[in-house]
């Protein structure tokens, strides 16, 4: 996989087991159906970039290719080296491009192997604004809308994402339901492929997404658009919500949006709509306030049922496998990680010494980098992640 679609491909092998001579979709899966993105098969069939075939040790300043005895062997001394130092001496950095069981095991060795606090995953990097939003507001970190709710949704706003590109199969689906008599909406700075595409772009200047969703959360209000029953029946704090909203006007001159295009954008959630948000909205130092209101938009209209809801798009093939086994922010099965009960269960299973177990998730994947910085830790694993390509200051 290589989006959070999930499609299911076949592929054929060469025959001298070197490579992959032909991919297609898999009838027989429930989320693709067959479809295939161009992507998927190009990436799988002729993967770009230089691939390690084998295991490379450094020796005299330079990677040497050596045997699997000696690189499991020099890591493992390496390891048990730095623990004897203290068991926050070892990182760990995991991926969301492992499948569940890659994250669980990994997971489970790092807290109750190694019982370092500093493990993380890169799914951090791109999910924590949409997954802190999503708890703020419904306690759980999973998106409400499914697939399913894709065709029956009327209204379609894509916000700081290029999923045409990005999600073709996904796209797919929404490109068809927009045709059958529904809408797309775009909000995006840039012309994306996407944005071609939309009955309405809305351009917003970078980094003022938070303004704009404030100034549509407030045009709502203001025109009536408010589902009154629903906001009464399932939410709390609607009017501390509303008494925190912007001048109408002065955000949509931050944002550099005509209060028609405000207007435009509000109307789109008087229909069963569902908001689709990626990392655009996710890598802003105001990613949670804006998820957060995109999160808000639809309860304040009532869009939170079929064929509606607040969706965001994820990159990688599995970020939710990751947050939900993998030990990194809960144990595994979103068991909370300050939980006295729940550190004993763990640790009964698991069969290691409760004192092991971290108490606290650790600092996160940018203050782990900066642990590394300042010398604290001896060795850092990093699993299918390239932090000195992902973050940021990767000096």
């Amino acid at each position: 996989m290589r989006c959070a679609v999930g499609c299911g491909y076949r592929q054929r092998d060469a025959d001298d087991g070197r490579g992959v001579v032909d991919v297609r979709g898999d009838d027989a899966h429930p989320t693709n159906g067959g479809e295939t993105c161009s992507r998927g098969v190009r990436e799988t069939v002729d993967p770009s970039g230089e691939r390690v075939t084998e295991p490379l040790i450094r020796r005299g300043g330079t990677l040497r290719p050596t045997d699997w005895d000696t690189a499991l062997g020099t890591v493992s001394v390496r390891i048990i080296e730095a623990l004897r130092k203290g068991n926050d001496n070892v990182a760990v950095l995991g991926s969301g491009q492992q499948t569940n069981e890659a994250a669980y095991a990994l997971g489970k060795l790092a807290r109750g192997g190694f019982g370092t606090r500093y493990y993380d995953a890169n799914t951090t990097l791109c999910m924590a604004s949409a997954v802190r939003a999503y708890v703020q507001a419904f306690g759980s970190d999973a998106p409400p809308p499914t697939y399913d709710d894709v065709p029956d949704a009327e209204t379609h706003v894509i916000w700081g994402a290029n999923p045409k590109i990005a999600h073709p199969v996904l796209y797919r689906w929404i490109a068809d339901s927009a045709s059958d008599g529904g809408d797309l909406i775009v909000v995006d700075p840039v012309e994306s492929e996407t944005a071609a595409d939309a009955d309405l772009h809305v351009r917003p200047e970078p980094g003022t997404d938070l303004a704009l969703a404030r100034a549509v959360l407030a045009r709502a209000v203001d025109d009536g658009l408010v589902d009154r029953e629903f906001v009464e029946r399932h939410t709390e704090g609607y009017e501390a919500m509303v008494g925190s909203l912007p001048d109408i006007g002065v955000a949509a001159e931050t944002a550099g949006v005509s209060v028609e295009r405000v207007s435009e954008l509000a109307a789109a959630f008087d229909a069963r709509t569902i908001v689709y948000w990626g990392m655009g909205v996710n890598q802003s130092v105001q990613g949670t306030g804006t998820a957060r209101s995109l999160i808000d938009l639809c309860l304040a209209t009532g869009n939170l049922g079929p064929g509606s809801g607040p969706f965001s798009l994820t990159g990688q093939a599995n970020s939710m496998g990751n947050r939900v086994c993998a030990s990194k922010s809960s144990w595994p099965g979103y068991r909370p990680f300050d939980d006295a009960a729940h550190r004993k269960a763990i640790a009964r299973e698991w069969g290691v010494p409760l004192s092991r177990l971290p108490d606290s998730s650790g600092p996160g994947f940018v203050r782990i980098i900066d642990e590394l910085a300042r010398d604290n830790v001896d060795v850092c694993w990093t699993v299918a992640t390239n932090p000195v390509a992902g973050m940021p200051d990767a000096s």
